[in-house]
């Protein structure tokens, strides 16, 4: 007497489980660093945008217009006389350094920067300078590790 079989064992099921779930979890791992070098190129796209949007602000409307870094709710805000225009939350990951100096960034209504200066951005294990040098209100920025 012969019987034919028409399905799969418990074994085999489970073995094809742990199989597709040791390629899930691979694929998973190998994703972790793609995201955190996103959510770095994202933050510092977004914050070099809004510092030209400032920069175009102050000179389109003759008036000074400041860019403030709030540390202890990871948030900065564009600002036109007292208001503010923009206000935007970060990670907490990312950690904005701005040295000695105050963590206001002024443009005038040139479209020159008010104080020249150097910030440091770290996110994860990477360290960014943003630069901006005087005259013309021009800034950069690079990557220092």
């Amino acid at each position: 007497m012969t019987t034919a079989s028409k399905g799969y064992t418990l074994v085999e099921m489970m073995i094809v489980l742990m199989i597709l779930g040791i390629i899930t979890s691979v694929t998973l791992v190998s994703f972790q660093p793609l995201a955190s070098a996103k959510k770095a190129e994202q933050f510092l796209q977004q914050l070099e945008s809004d510092i030209h949007y400032l920069q175009q602000l102050a000179l389109s409307t003759g008036t000074s217009a400041t860019i403030r870094f709030h540390f202890a709710s990871n948030s900065y805000e564009l600002r036109q006389y007292t208001e503010p225009v923009v206000r935007r939350d970060y990670d907490q990951s990312i950690i904005i350094d701005p040295g000695i100096s105050t963590s206001e960034i002024t443009y005038l209504p040139t479209g020159n920067i008010r104080n020249p200066r150097t910030i440091h951005i770290y996110i994860d294990n990477h360290v960014y300078r943003m630069v901006f040098l005087l005259g013309k209100g021009r800034f950069y920025i690079e990557q220092v590790s």
